[in-house]
Parts: C-alpha cells; sequence; structure tokens
C-alpha cells in the first residue's frame, strides 16, 4: 500500500512547487494494524520546524486517511516529514528513492519548494532552442579577415602550443540569416547565440567590448535585420549574457594595450580598476577559474553595473536591436541582487523576455560559494540549463533501467515551478561537453585535444551513435522542457571536447536521414504543443512509458532500449512513422495518441 507520494496527486494537491498563499492538501494513509493514534506533519526551513497535526478524513477496515490543509506565505525551500504517534511510540516517516513514503529515522524528507506569488516563469509552449556557436554555423558572404577553410578541423594549439581559441572561420549575422528557412524546417522558435560582441578569441566569452559587435560578425544593422527577419518567421533570438568577467584584452582591462583607455591593468588610478579585484597590482588579479584571459568583474561596482543595466547600458541596447531573450554565463558566478536585476530590465524591455541560467545542477538545492541560491523562489530565472536531464538521457539509451528516468524528472517536475521547468533547456551536449553522438558511440574518447583531432569515430561508432542519439532525441523532445539542438547534432556533426566539439556545420554534408528525423521530431512537438506544455506521468512496465497530457489528449511514448523485442498489449498507430505498431523492436519507440 503505498501511504503517501507527493507526486501523485490523490496524496499532495497541487503537484510540484507552489506559490505563497496556495493552499497544499496532504493525504497521509495510516495502517489501521499499527494502531495509530495519531499523525503530525512536521514542516522544516532550515533549523526552524513547525509541527501540524492532521485529522482522520476517512477509514475503513484496512487503513485511515489524515487530511491536511496549509498555506505557506514565506517563499523558500522546505522539508516536511510525518511522525505517527502508536501505542508502541513515535514512528518516524521518511521517504525513499521513489518518493514513497516509508518507515525509519534519520530518513530523507520531502522537498516543498515555495516560490513568490508573482513569479511567473516565462516559456515557449512547444518550442524549441537552437544553440548555435555563430563562428562555426554558416559564412554568407564572407567579410574581411584571416579564416581557414570552412570545415577545416578546428586548431588545438597555437604554434608555441597554447591553445588560444584564435582559429576562425568566418561564421556570421548574414550567414545565420540565409539559413532561417532551415531552422524554420526543424521546428526552431528561438535561436540561442553564443556570445557576439567584440573580442579576441572565436567563442567571444573573452568580451572585449560589451556594447559592440564583433566586426567579423557584420555590422549591428547586420544583427537588427537578421533578428528582424526571424521574429517574421515566428523565431525569438537568445543571447548570451557574459557578465561575471571581460576579456584581459578588452576596453575596461586592456591588459596589451590594444584600446585607447586607460585600462584597469594599466594604471591603478584607471577609472576601470575597482571593476576588477586585484589582490596585487598589476599581476595579482583574479580571473575566473584561474584563467588569465578572463579577469573577474567585480558585480558590486554601480559604474560596471550602470553600463550592464542601466538605462540605455548593455541589456537595453542588445534587446533594442531585437534580441528578445538571455541565456547567462556561470549564473552561479552573478550575486543575487545581479540576477534580481537582470530580471528588472530584460522584462522593462520585454514582458516576455525568457531568462537562462548556465547551473548544472538542481537549480533549487543548489549552493554557491558557501550560499544557497533562489533562482526559481521568485525574481530571478525562468530557467536554466537542464544537465541532469542530459546526463540522464545518456545513460538511458546506453542502456540504463527506466527508473533512472522516472527518478529524475519526477525530482524535477516536484522541485521546480511549472514554467521553470518548461522553460529550462533540455540538451544533450553543448559548447562545453563533446558531441552527444560521440558520447553515445560506445567509443574512448583519447586523452589531450592534439590526439582527440585525429581520432575519428568509427563507421560502427558513428552507426552506434547516431541509433542512440535518435532514441536521446525522441526523449529529449517529449519530456518536460525545451529541447535545444547544438547546432551540427541534427545532420550527425562529431566532435571530441572543447575545440572539436565547435567544427564548422558540415553544409553538403548532411547525414540526410538524421535530419528528417529531427524534422519530425519538430513537427510532432508543434503539432502536440499543448500536450508539451501539460501534464507528465509515467506508467510501470518493463519499458519506459511516458505520458504527456492536456486538453484530453494523451501523447504516449513507449521507449524500448533492451536487447530483447517486446510484445505491446495493444496495437498502436506511431505517429512517428505512420504505421501500426504491436511489437517494438530493440531500441526502438512508438508516439501514439489516445483521447480522454
Amino acid at each position: 500500500m503505498i501511504r503517501y507520494n507527493p507526486t501523485i496527486q490523490y496524496y499532495k494537491s497541487p503537484l510540484g512547487a507552489v506559490a505563497t498563499g496556495t493552499t497544499i492538501t496532504l493525504r497521509y494513509l495510516a495502517e489501521r494494524s499499527m494502531d495509530v493514534m495519531g499523525v503530525t506533519m512536521c514542516l522544516r526551513r532550515e533549523d526552524e520546524e513547525i509541527y501540524y497535526p492532521m485529522n482522520i478524513s476517512s477509514r475503513d477496515y484496512e487503513k485511515d486517511v489524515y487530511t491536511l490543509s496549509l498555506t505557506i506565505q514565506n517563499a523558500g525551500v522546505y522539508y516536511y516529514r510525518y511522525e505517527m504517534y502508536t501505542s508502541h511510540g513515535v514512528v518516524y516517516v521518511g521517504k525513499d528513492e521513489d518518493y514513497n513514503a516509508t518507515y525509519g529515522e534519520w530518513l530523507p524528507e520531502w522537498r516543498l519548494v515555495v516560490y513568490e506569488e508573482d513569479y511567473a516563469p516565462k516559456y515557449q509552449v512547444g518550442g524549441i532552442n537552437y544553440h548555435i556557436f555563430v563562428d562555426r554555423f554558416c559564412r554568407k558572404p564572407s567579410l574581411e579577415g584571416d579564416y581557414k577553410p570552412w570545415g577545416e578541423t578546428p586548431s588545438v594549439a597555437s604554434a608555441d602550443g597554447k591553445y588560444r581559441a584564435d582559429d576562425f572561420y568566418g561564421g556570421n549575422f548574414e550567414g545565420i540569416r540565409s539559413r532561417l528557412g532551415y531552422l524554420k524546417s526543424l521546428g526552431v522558435t528561438n535561436i540561442y547565440l553564443s556570445p557576439i560582441y567584440e573580442a579576441e578569441s572565436n567563442h567571444r566569452y573573452d568580451v572585449g567590448d560589451f556594447m559592440r559587435a564583433d566586426s567579423r560578425l557584420g555590422s549591428e544593422e547586420d544583427f537588427a535585420r537578421l533578428c528582424a527577419d526571424a521574429k517574421s518567421l515566428g523565431m525569438t533570438i537568445m543571447l548570451d549574457g557574459v557578465f561575471n568577467h571581460s576579456g584581459s584584452n578588452s576596453v575596461y582591462f586592456n591588459k596589451e594595450g590594444k584600446y585607447d583607455t586607460v585600462g584597469a591593468y594599466q594604471d591603478i588610478d584607471s577609472p576601470f580598476h575597482d571593476w576588477y579585484y586585484f589582490d596585487t597590482f598589476p599581476d595579482g588579479y583574479r580571473s575566473w577559474w584561474g584563467i588569465r584571459n578572463v579577469p573577474t568583474l567585480n558585480k558590486d561596482n554601480k559604474e560596471y553595473l550602470s553600463l550592464i543595466l542601466g538605462e540605455g547600458g548593455m541589456i537595453d541596447k542588445w534587446m533594442s536591436l531585437g534580441v528578445d531573450n538571455w541565456r547567462l554565463d556561470v549564473a552561479d558566478e552573478l550575486p543575487d541582487h545581479m540576477l534580481d536585476d537582470i530580471r528588472k530590465v530584460a522584462k522593462r524591455n520585454n514582458p516576455d523576455a525568457i531568462i537562462v541560467g548556465e547551473v548544472w545542477e538542481n537549480a533549487v538545492t543548489k549552493i554557491a560559494y558557501g550560499q544557497k541560491r533562489r533562482y526559481f523562489i521568485g525574481r530571478q530565472l525562468d530557467g536554466v540549463t537542464n544537465y541532469p536531464f542530459m546526463n540522464m538521457i545518456h545513460d538511458y539509451v546506453k542502456g540504463g533501467d527506466n527508473s533512472l528516468v522516472v527518478k529524475t524528472t519526477r525530482e524535477y517536475l516536484e522541485d521546480y515551478p511549472h514554467g521553470a521547468l518548461m522553460s529550462s533547456m533540455t540538451v544533450l551536449d553543448t559548447h562545453d561537453t563533446i558531441r552527444a553522438i560521440n558520447a553515445l558511440s560506445g567509443e574512448t574518447m583519447p586523452e589531450g585535444r592534439e590526439a582527440q583531432s585525429k581520432a575519428h569515430l568509427s563507421k560502427e561508432g558513428y552507426e552506434i551513435g547516431k541509433c542512440r542519439l535518435k532514441m536521446a532525441s525522441v526523449l529529449q523532445y517529449i519530456l518536460p522542457g525545451t529541447p535545444t539542438l547544438y547546432y551540427g547534432d541534427e545532420v550527425g556533426l562529431t566532435g571530441w571536447s572543447d575545440p572539436l566539439n565547435r567544427a564548422c556545420y558540415p553544409w553538403g554534408g548532411e547525414d540526410e536521414e538524421l535530419l528528417e528525423h529531427y524534422r519530425l521530431l519538430g513537427d510532432i512537438r508543434s503539432r502536440y504543443a499543448r500536450q508539451m506544455a501539460g501534464g507528465t506521468f509515467f506508467v510501470e512496465g518493463e519499458i519506459l512509458h511516458l505520458v504527456r497530457y492536456a486538453d484530453g489528449v494523451q501523447l504516449h511514448l513507449l521507449m524500448n532500449n533492451t536487447g530483447e523485442t517486446v510484445q505491446l498489449w495493444n496495437t498502436h498507430h506511431d505517429i512517428y512513422t505512420g504505421s501500426d505498431k504491436k511489437v517494438l523492436e530493440p531500441m526502438d519507440y512508438i508516439l501514439y495518441e489516445e483521447r480522454y
């Protein structure tokens, strides 16, 4: 008998995170055989505990149903357990790994996330993000510059053996604009661009000037035209906000004297000196993870904050040119007051702006630099980069147990506000990880960039990776969240770690079978947009059975990651293939619709 499980609506309503002031109803089932005289729910926040006696709402020969309705007025992350008072003493009740109630002392507690009442995370209903590393997507026409031949293997070291990310292929705004129709054919609704600001490197996370577009990419007018044309096709633009650090060769730091300003590195009396942290001047400056070309910015400096957040500042400027949404680089490094203000400024420009933070763990339990973060409690992020889902999907398609998908998904359905989970990026890879097809190939990544640059997937490894990638992408597109497609994955682009995961899009050399697969997934996601924004549940069984539902329609996904053929109970019409199925072959899946 299930005594309590907060992922089932009978036991907890509403499900998941709740707004302050919401009435929460809990039901706990106590066996009559245990001679229970009373049940109390203990709610904890930090070291403060509040005990709520529960009342019997119904009973039968087997059980008493204890019920509690409460409201919580203060936002935060709470934990709770139950205590049963019996003729034999107190029985402590916590959760097992499936969120079910179990008995014992020092058990894990359930978590209850309460967010501010007016916090309403934005998300795209049925949306798809497309992540472009701008230098490597498309070059058209070629601008002035020293560019490598398109498609050549990225450099892993400069002449002196150091990696500087200083090889360029010339991908630009006009190139992206010329391919908007292609992105539309994939069902893309939001184009996420890597940094476009003036910088030394090809990745441009070493910002040289927050207020200028890199000339290699085109002019501001080119960028505005890209944004306008994307919008005319129903696509928004998301820009990478790099606010934790600048480049050492920047207007503000100017280590090499590139600019005509007096940079923080050049003079202790520079107007930019207090924008950075110097333990000793000039070389004892702090930098992100000790990487010397990205000195850390002082996020408490009023002049720096004014540049980013002030009237006519950096956020205002780029949004005036057509940027709709923001992805915040290394969000863990940004203080709460800055995240609060980024949200205010972005929403002032566009009330529908979506703000996603780069967070690699559960954003609700995240502790950074000894501080509990409040990303989803209110006034901050709409979503995060959902790397836990990436790890879960990878493990599953490589043969992991169904329970891994169920447990992980339930955790995030329970912890995240609905809109926050829906707007979080469901990724299979990014510019910071090895390519998904490589990760799923079963082949071992060589040690060192030089060795990786010479190691290509075998034909067998590619086919294994492709098979698993197709399965992984189906799960990615159906799970709660916004699937985020890293450019080139849809056509079989391979690559090991940075910078080899940032190769040029292979125009004219696409894997057409894989491309058709992604186009079909995009169409399905668009057709079932309401279900993708609706509810989620799992059906227990030997294969993974995930259901998304809304408006009287259920979209079912059955997936078989085993090496055995599975006979289905009924014949279903597969939306993916257009045929009827009663058997799932190994590494096979089916999507079908039911009305309720």
